[in-house]
């Protein structure tokens, strides 16, 4: 981000991203679901360092980082805006390396179920259907089904980056707005972020899976306008007072909010909450073996 805002726009999008009650939630929680922000800034940091410091050993081995990370969670909104936009930029070398570069984990990673005969299924595809709804809808010539749905639920893409970033997104707008208009942003940036936004669409489309956290590949995006606008915002206050005191009370607000998202009413006491009641428990367990909970 110092590349492109001043340092304390850069502070205040890193407190918003990460003060977020998604964040909290998910750096609190035993699973892959932060990956979907911090995976996108890892690969981002990467391509912008690689831009300023390019070489071919260095855009392989970082490569092949990045198939590591894909091997954590296939989160390839932002891998595939990079290539695309390369791609765009006649850079057909450079992707043909990362390419096979990225490819090297995962190839080892196989090879090594493989060769101890372990099983390997991947979960979200044979139990959820993400992505292989898609192609055998395609397979079986649904095309027309496929493009009314990709067009209808662009709709729900926009609502939930609406509802996922709350006031946010306003702020990032006008701070979009404000910058592409008096500072004039580079073509080629208003490019990416408009290849970045459709392949997250894209990969959210293929997994069918349409909840908040599936468009957070570009939060880093959003909370940077957010906080530049905010900032641009505080520039017009002619009141001494209100311009020192404006974005403390912003950040405050904005932590209470976020924290206040994870308080349910009425409350219900640890013991009897539902997912503590046995047969919920029997329920879940049942699935798997035939363990019993008594009460």
């Amino acid at each position: 981000l110092k590349y492109y805002f001043d340092e304390k726009t850069t502070f205040l999008a890193i407190y918003f991203m990460y003060a977020s009650a998604f964040s909290i939630n998910y750096f609190t929680t035993f699973h892959t679901t932060e990956l979907q922000f911090i995976t996108p800034i890892f690969i981002l940091s990467i391509f912008i360092y690689l831009i300023k410091n390019y070489s071919t050993s260095k855009n392989f081995l970082f490569s092949i980082v990045i198939g590591i990370l894909m091997l954590a969670k296939p989160n390839y909104a932002t891998y595939l805006s990079i290539i695309i936009f390369l791609l765009y930029k006649k850079e057909f070398l450079k992707v043909t390396i990362s390419i096979l570069g990225h490819l090297i984990p995962i190839i080892l990673y196989l090879s090594y179920i493989k060769y101890f005969n372990y099983d390997f299924v991947i979960i979200v595809a044979t139990e959820y259907d993400q992505g292989t709804w898609l192609f055998n809808d395609l397979k079986n010539g649904n095309f027309y089904k496929v493009i009314k749905l990709f067009l209808f639920q662009l709709g729900e893409f926009l609502i939930k980056i609406f509802s996922g970033f709350q006031i946010v997104i306003y702020f990032s707008i006008f701070g979009f707005l404000f910058k592409y208009y008096k500072d004039k942003i580079k073509t080629d940036y208003l490019l990416f972020i408009g290849i970045f936004i459709i392949c997250t669409y894209i990969q959210m489309f293929v997994a069918f899976r349409f909840q908040e956290y599936m468009n957070k590949d570009f939060s880093i995006i959003v909370h940077a306008f957010g906080a530049y606008g905010i900032y641009k915002i505080v520039d017009k206050f002619k009141n001494n007072y209100l311009k020192k005191y404006f974005v403390p009370v912003i950040m405050s607000l904005y932590l209470v909010f976020e924290v206040a998202r994870f308080v349910h009413l009425p409350w219900v006491h640890p013991y009897d909450q539902v997912s503590k009641k046995a047969e919920v428990l029997n329920s879940k367990l049942s699935e798997l073996d035939d363990i019993t909970i008594k009460d």
